[in-house]
């Protein structure tokens, strides 16, 4: 489903850009991140026309069955995202540690997940606190980028820098506008959040699809 919807993704921003013919383009295919030199090590070439990347995605314990079975889910997403309802992704493991919780190996109702990650002859659970990590192969596609959302009385989910910018579609903030210029409209399909505003340290991107979204690896690591 992830190879069909990534040939899916390339074609339309292949046809908005034939639609926006010659100039700079309203939108950025992907994103050149921290992580280039390590996604260059692992298996399989990035599609660079789907604007396809790898991400990091930091979980509870107790979602990763669901997760690694079916994916990442938008649909069931927080409806108080920063940033709208999708799949947040980062580039900083810094980042993703603020959403993970300890798996001390003890805690209960975790029992079918060490079951399969765990198992004699092969990885143990150091019985301490781990945390978990998802690396995600991602497709961006066509992206809004933003530094920040603002609202007035009026209108709601404008860029912090360009008023005349709309970002969402409507106030639930689970679907980008279309690209300016597209005909028949062509929305954009992810959102990439700039430092300088409403974020300081780490750079955000949201994907609104979670068929855009890959649960490639799992990592499990420690604080020190």
């Amino acid at each position: 489903r992830y190879c069909g919807q990534r040939s899916f993704v390339a074609q339309k921003v292949q046809q908005a850009s034939a639609m926006l013919g010659f100039g700079p383009l309203p939108f950025q295919v992907g994103a050149y991140t921290r992580l280039i030199g390590a996604s260059r090590q692992l298996a399989g070439a990035l599609d660079k026309d789907a604007g396809e990347g790898h991400f990091l995605h930091g979980s509870r314990p107790e979602y990763l069955l669901q997760i690694l079975d079916s994916g990442l889910n938008a649909r069931v997403a927080s409806l108080g995202g920063a940033f709208g309802v999708g799949v947040y992704l980062a580039e900083d493991v810094e980042k993703i540690d603020q959403y993970a919780t300890p798996d001390s190996g003890s805690d209960p109702g975790l029992e079918d997940l060490h079951a399969r990650l765990f198992r004699p002859g092969g990885h143990c659970h150091p019985n301490e606190d781990i945390f978990y990590c998802i690396i995600v192969r991602a497709v961006l596609g066509a992206s809004v980028v933003t530094r920040g959302m603002s609202r007035t009385a009026i209108k709601s989910h404008f860029d912090a820098d360009d008023e005349s910018k709309q970002i969402f579609v409507d106030k639930d903030r689970r679907e980008l506008v279309a690209i300016p210029g597209t005909k028949p409209p062509i929305r954009y399909h992810s959102l990439i959040v700039e430092k300088g505003k409403a974020v300081k340290r780490f750079r955000e991107f949201v994907v609104m699809d979670g068929t855009n979204c890959y649960a490639e690896y799992l990592v499990a690591y420690k604080r020190v």
